[in-house]
């Protein structure tokens, strides 16, 4: 099995959350706050741009959106805003998930 390289792009992020755990003191709240709200608008833009090229994600995303009583539901569930954490559990998830090899066609029975 080869190992991927890592993108220019992960090598980025990787690098940073190396500086988070050996320097911590230089992530103050001040800092972690900013970076969150920095993170959050660069992450919407993305996913933004990125439904243009996905018409029917883009489709669900817009009929998502405009029901804003569930909308208004999974806000009231949850706390005001995303932590960073959350933030990162999320990306997280869905790049396990883009890992995962695509679903193979089922095995026809033995016979």
């Amino acid at each position: 099995m080869t190992e991927q390289k890592l993108s220019p792009y992960e090598e980025n992020i990787l690098g940073f959350i190396q500086i988070t755990k050996e320097k911590p003191e230089l992530f103050t709240r001040e800092v972690l706050d900013s970076l969150r709200d920095h993170l959050t608008e660069q992450i919407s833009h993305a996913i933004s741009s990125w439904l243009e090229n996905h018409p029917q994600i883009e489709n669900a995303f817009l009929n998502l959106s405009s029901n804003s009583s569930e909308l208004d539901r999974a806000a009231a569930a949850r706390k005001p805003r995303l932590t960073a954490k959350e933030i990162q559990a999320l990306l997280e998830n869905l790049v396990r998930q883009s890992d995962l090899p695509p679903e193979a066609p089922p095995t026809p029975p033995k016979k």
